[in-house]
């Protein structure tokens, strides 16, 4: 079946179909298993049996007593944050959330080139699905050619109230 990117996957009876096979639905966005009425996804694959299913799916880590329907992939992100000591900005990416990489690497002073900047705010990030697209999306911002679209994001964040932060763009 090949990898799934960083998607929710979820199946479930189709309902719709005389022979009752289980269906695979990978969406875009998180989605429990209760939800059949889903407007976007990349594919459906049908399946004469959970065993069949379970062996097609590339993470088989199923934890006792947890939810079977939920298979959470990676996401991984770019993002903005703002130091409060010298008020500048710091990019990078991560695949964690970055409001756990903010609160356990970045704020603890874990990452040598932020350590003497603390504190900062999480005020940006951006999702991505796949881990080249965030890397080279981090490498353009900061780059010489990627420098008017930094300068943008860095404009929004300064006219957005930091109350009304993160603000987060998915890609």
């Amino acid at each position: 079946m090949g990898n799934f990117g960083s998607v929710a996957s979820a199946f479930s009876h189709c309902g719709a179909m005389a022979d009752r096979q289980l269906c695979l639905y990978v969406f875009m966005d998180d989605t429990s298993c209760a939800t059949d009425k889903i407007s976007t996804f990349y594919f459906i694959t049908y399946y004469d049996s959970v065993a069949q299913l379970v062996e097609q799916l590339p993470l088989k880590q199923w934890v006792q007593g947890s939810n079977p329907c939920r298979v959470t992939m990676k996401n991984y992100y770019v993002y903005f944050l703002l130091s409060l000591k010298d008020n500048n900005f710091y990019i990078g990416y991560t695949n964690l959330q970055p409001e756990k990489r903010l609160a356990e690497y970045h704020n603890k002073g874990i990452v040598k080139s932020t350590k003497p900047r603390i504190p900062f705010i999480l005020c940006y990030y951006e999702i991505y699905r796949d881990k080249n697209s965030a890397y080279k999306r981090e490498y353009y911002l900061k780059s010489p050619k990627g420098y008017k679209e930094k300068i943008k994001i860095i404009n929004l964040i300064k006219n957005t109230e930091k109350d009304k932060f993160p603000i987060i763009k998915k890609y």
